[in-house]
């Protein structure tokens, strides 16, 4: 009769087996590169917009600028849909 341990290292050792088909270490390699080429362009932009200072800066704007046209296109959605019902209750 075997220990307990020793059907705990053979399950590990299945366990690793399975981890080393399922996993190829090549392509878990390029997936790090991957994440360190995106990290490395926000660092760059982050550095380009002059850090956070800079960010918020950009950040304010866009809000301002896009929020301006989302408002007056919501209001003008409201607007349009309340004439609709009106005519049709008419």
């Amino acid at each position: 009769m075997q220990s307990i341990e020793a059907h705990q290292e053979k399950l590990k050792a299945s366990a690793e087996g399975l981890y080393d088909t399922i996993f190829d270490s090549d392509q878990i390699k390029g997936v790090y590169d991957v994440l360190a080429g995106l990290v490395e362009g926000v660092n760059g932009l982050v550095k380009g917009l002059g850090g956070m200072p800079g960010i918020l800066a950009t950040v304010a704007v866009l809000v301002t600028t896009l929020g301006k046209h989302s408002i007056q296109d919501l209001l003008l959605k409201r607007q349009t849909n309340k004439l609709q019902k009106e005519m049709y209750r008419s």
